[in-house]
């Protein structure tokens, strides 16, 4: 690292409160995030409310992964259906957008294992902006 890059360093630590430090998003993102945020009327400025949102993500998804559903991984989000991999059963698991919610092929029904998987995972907005069949 050259000495330049080490006195910025020194500056950006200098200039920021005690335990934050600065990380590049997005123009887009932000803009988002700060935009629900306005529109919620949430209490907390903008910057303290994203470092909350991103510290609950990891304990979040171990409970998901670890304790509720820990059989379940996810494979793939094509289109509008989600891809899982279900250690108890042989073939993958089809969990597909059906109207406003969500059903499974494996178990022929919108309310089990699968479809809540999926309904807690964030990428779960990806199948619901898919459109193809």
């Amino acid at each position: 690292m050259s000495i330049v890059m080490d006195i910025w360093q020194v500056m950006i630590n200098y200039n920021m409160a005690k335990g934050w430090t600065t990380m590049t998003i997005r123009d887009s993102t932000l803009e988002a995030l700060s935009e629900y945020h306005k529109s919620k009327n949430i209490e907390k400025k903008v910057s303290p409310w994203i470092d909350e949102i991103l510290s609950s993500y990891i304990p979040k998804a171990e409970f998901l992964t670890k304790k509720f559903a820990s059989q379940l991984e996810m494979i793939a989000i094509k289109g509008n259906y989600a891809l899982l991999e279900d250690t108890k059963v042989e073939d993958p698991v089809k969990v597909i957008k059906e109207k406003d919610s969500l059903y499974c092929k494996l178990d022929k029904t919108d309310n089990c294992i699968h479809t809540q998987y999926v309904a807690a995972m964030p990428e779960l907005a990806q199948i619901f902006k898919n459109e193809s069949p």
